[in-house]
């Protein structure tokens, strides 16, 4: 999940940041200079750029080394684990399953990526996209209308909030998409 409060607090905390910060403002202050104040302005759109690229979905692929770690702390921290359906496309998966932490879940045998919070936060009928879906170059032209949704950390007029796709594999190519309902976004949907 992009948790841009993390984000910012950690840029606003380095002290790189935080000195360039008090140079530029004391030079636009003192010289009201229209060159050091662009020169603010274009760093503050570059970090901004960066925090963007930095948001995807919340779904997030179980490592090597998750797998084999059987020691896993009792924090509480729900995750919705998601083990990949045997008959289904490497792609997709609708197996899900409600843990305590990323640890716990990523140490059960088949769990291959993790949502954050319980399972029961989402649809019942919702299919997961796998973290590395959105790498497919080439999807079918099928008709499978889908509605994909973006996870919470993507602001809207009212959450969830998503978009309509032709059918899975375009709803899952998008980063910004978590998981998917079938049938077009309408609110007759109880996200």
């Amino acid at each position: 999940m992009c948790k841009l409060k993390f984000i910012l607090t950690l840029i606003q905390n380095t002290n790189k940041f935080n000195q360039f910060k008090q140079i530029i403002n004391q030079k636009v202050l003192q010289n009201k200079s229209k060159k050091y104040y662009q020169i603010y302005l274009m760093n503050k759109f570059f970090i901004a750029l960066t925090i963007l690229g930095l948001c995807a979905a919340a779904n997030f692929k179980c490592t090597t080394e998750m797998k084999a770690n059987k020691f896993c702390t009792r924090e509480y921290m729900p995750v919705c684990g998601i083990k990949m359906a045997e008959q289904g496309s490497s792609k997709y998966s609708s197996i899900k399953t409600t843990y305590g932490n990323k640890c716990t879940a990523c140490a059960e045998e088949g769990v291959e990526f993790y949502a954050e919070g319980s399972c029961e936060e989402y649809p019942k009928n919702a299919t997961f996209c796998h973290p590395e879906a959105h790498l497919s170059k080439i999807c079918t032209r099928e008709l499978f209308p889908t509605c994909g949704l973006f996870d919470s950390s993507i602001i809207c007029a009212k959450g969830p909030c998503g978009s309509n796709f032709n059918n899975k594999c375009m709803a899952c190519v998008n980063k910004q998409v978590s998981y998917f309902l079938a049938g077009y976004c309408d609110h007759k949907y109880k996200y």
